[in-house]
This record gives C-alpha cells, sequence and structure tokens, in this order.
C-alpha cells in the first residue's frame, strides 16, 4: 500500500462540494474538511464533511438543507462550534477516478475555493500514477507533497484472535460470566496468568482501534 499526500487544483467550472455550504473559507474564519467521500451513481458524490468556525467567526452555521438541481447539502450542528455536513454533488470526476484505481481518501482539507490537500491511500506506485494521468486528463492538477509504502498489520495476532473467539463463544463475556478465567484456561490448556494477558492485549487493541475510528472525526479539534 502507498499513502501519499496531494495538492489538488480544482478545475474551473467543475462542481466542487464545499461550495453547496453556506459558508466562505477565504477569509481563513472558517474549516473545512472531508471526512469521507464516495462515487454514487454515473457521475455523482456523497461526502461527509466537518465545519469548524474558529473563534473570530460571528455566524451562525447552524442546522441547514440546501438543494439544487446540481446536488444538495443538508447541514446538522453539532457543537457550538462544529457542523457536519452531508453533501452530493453532480459531475463529481474526481471520486470516481479514485474508487476506479481501487483507492481510498483518508483525510481531505479545503485550503481555497480552488485547492484542497488530500491524504490518499493507493494500491501501489503504479496505480497511484494512473490516478495521477486519470484526474490530470479530468482538468485537475496536482502536486505531490510526500509519499510512503504503509504496511497493514493485523489488528489482532492468529493467537489473539484464536483465543478471543473461544472465550466469546464459552461466554466469558458474558454478564454474568458463564464461564470464569480458571475454566477457560483449563479448556484452552494455557495458564491462567498468560491467558489473561492474551486476552486483555486484544482487548486493548479492539478498544484502541474502535475509539480511533470514533474520534478520527473530530481529531485535533476542541469540542465546545
Amino acid at each position: 500500500m502507498l499513502t501519499v499526500k496531494i495538492l489538488v487544483m480544482m478545475p474551473e467550472g467543475r462542481p466542487l462540494c464545499h461550495k453547496f455550504l453556506p459558508i466562505s473559507i477565504s477569509d481563513g474564519r472558517v474549516s473545512v474538511e472531508t471526512v469521507r467521500c464516495a462515487p454514487s451513481g454515473d457521475n455523482s458524490s456523497h461526502s461527509l464533511m466537518l465545519i469548524t468556525a474558529s473563534d473570530l467567526y460571528n455566524g451562525d452555521i447552524g442546522s441547514v438543507v440546501r438543494d439544487s438541481e446540481d446536488g444538495f447539502a443538508h447541514i446538522q450542528s453539532i457543537s457550538q462550534r462544529q457542523s457536519l455536513a452531508i453533501v452530493s454533488i453532480k459531475g463529481c470526476k474526481l471520486s470516481h477516478a479514485i474508487a476506479k484505481h481501487d483507492s481510498f481518501i483518508i483525510s481531505s482539507r479545503v485550503l481555497s475555493e480552488t485547492l484542497t490537500e488530500m491524504m490518499l491511500l493507493c494500491p501501489s506506485n503504479e496505480m497511484f500514477g494512473s490516478l495521477i494521468n486519470a484526474m490530470e486528463s479530468e482538468g485537475y492538477r496536482t502536486k505531490v507533497i510526500w509519499s510512503h509504502v504503509t504496511k497493514v498489520e493485523p489488528l489482532l495476532t492468529e493467537r489473539q484472535e484464536e483465543i478471543l473467539k473461544i472465550a466469546l463463544d464459552a461466554g466469558y463475556f458474558n454478564v454474568p460470566r458463564k464461564m470464569e478465567l480458571a475454566e477457560l484456561s483449563e479448556r484452552i490448556g494455557c495458564c491462567k496468568s498468560t491467558l489473561n494477558t492474551i486476552i486483555r492485549k486484544g482487548l486493548r487493541a479492539i478498544v484502541a482501534d474502535y475509539l480511533s475510528d470514533k474520534t478520527k472525526l473530530l481529531k485535533n479539534k476542541e469540542i465546545r
């Protein structure tokens, strides 16, 4: 896998997700990040966007629904300074090009009205090169900031997954428990202390991954 951060200059006249939002980002008082983006139909895209207003912003983003023939934006306030927006636009070639090259948008940040910073996950250098060619053929200008090979490691070891599955099926995690640690260790053939360590490390990995995914949306943001 290849992780890449690039700058993308949007072509003139092309519909842009943040253009459907009732805000201006030109003065830097409001930031917009794309949390998720996926192609839809032949030429549409759906995006989940996080809008964050700074202390200098005096407006009220609030909760808004905006519809037009080119798309829609449903905006829901989640705190005093932040809102989530679901945006759908027609004529988005970018999301389709990324999906066709088996790649994903990890994060995306709007820097100006036409400039966006993206972090992409691509299967290989070759696929990324093909993606860049496809983007530029559609009028998107790109600049690579950095790239590095990403090693994808499993969340759990085979042993952790095996033991957690046995413990789950045996009712070890039920409330109240159907099987205690001592009985479970006898069934697995492992001493209690070792078994306890394996279970705790496995659960820690699962919980950390879950909480990381849940808080990724608001990473480096302060909820007020």
